[in-house]
């Protein structure tokens, strides 16, 4: 426990129902592709912390396209060693205007749009329902004509 504030977990834990809890008001995140659609389906803005691979791209799409986060940057020059590192204190006010300043607002509402979207998608009859309908028809009509 940190105080009666938080909690420490080691382990696996179920991302997605942390993710929906109502006292959760945004998300620190390496920005995999998973965590990132998991915070988009349950409106939490992101604190994007890349560390490679697709990350740095995710990160950007969650900045700059869809607008739901902010972005944490390591203060080192990239070819140095220890590049990467950041310092807590940064974090911690990146992590006070995502919660309580205005671009941190800006971010929950456009999370809490694209949420409801993709909400809608999901639901029967949405285009993503509608989607993999059609690919699961088209596999077991292409499966069956092989038989």
């Amino acid at each position: 426990m940190f105080g009666d504030r938080g909690k420490v977990v080691e382990g696996f834990i179920n991302q997605l129902g942390v993710l929906s809890h109502k006292s959760v008001k945004g998300f620190f995140t390496h920005c995999g592709w998973n965590s990132v659609l998991e915070s988009i389906t349950m409106g939490v803005p992101i604190l994007a912390f890349p560390l490679g691979a697709e990350q740095k791209l995710n990160a950007k799409f969650v900045v700059d396209v869809v607008h739901m986060g902010l972005r944490v940057w390591p203060k080192e020059d990239a070819d140095k060693e220890g590049s990467g590192l950041v310092v807590s204190g940064d974090v911690q006010v990146l992590a006070r205007e995502l919660i309580f300043g205005e671009e941190g607002r800006r971010a929950a509402a456009r999370a809490s749009e694209l949420s409801a979207s993709s909400r809608k998608a999901m639901d029967v009859g949405g285009s993503s329902y509608e989607n993999l309908t059609k690919m699961v028809h088209e596999v077991c009509e292409t499966r069956a004509g092989s038989e």
